[in-house]
């Protein structure tokens, strides 16, 4: 994702971007059975969102990925069985 450019700068002074980078970069480390993330696009640049998608489609291969997002443009790219929560109820 392109964050080793960042490792001598604190976090507090990086941008809303760089910051998610790492987050997503540090829950990707872990093995986990299932990931849970809220807006991950929120703050990437167009790149970064290509990447992260074709990360989760190869992710959910194995494992459970759930996430909420207001980003169409991920959510059409990304194929996978969704639900939308409106009115207070799931469809």
């Amino acid at each position: 994702m392109g964050i080793s450019n960042y490792s001598g700068i604190e976090y507090g002074q990086m941008s809303l971007g760089i910051k998610k980078k790492f987050l997503l970069t540090s829950a990707f480390i872990t093995d986990a059975d299932v990931y849970i993330f809220d807006e991950p696009t929120n703050g990437l640049d167009s790149d970064s969102i290509t990447f992260l998608i074709e990360l989760l489609i190869s992710l959910a291969e194995e494992k459970v990925v759930i996430f909420s997002s207001h980003d169409n443009r991920f959510l059409q790219e990304l194929n996978l069985i969704t639900y939308e929560i409106k009115g207070g109820k799931i469809s």
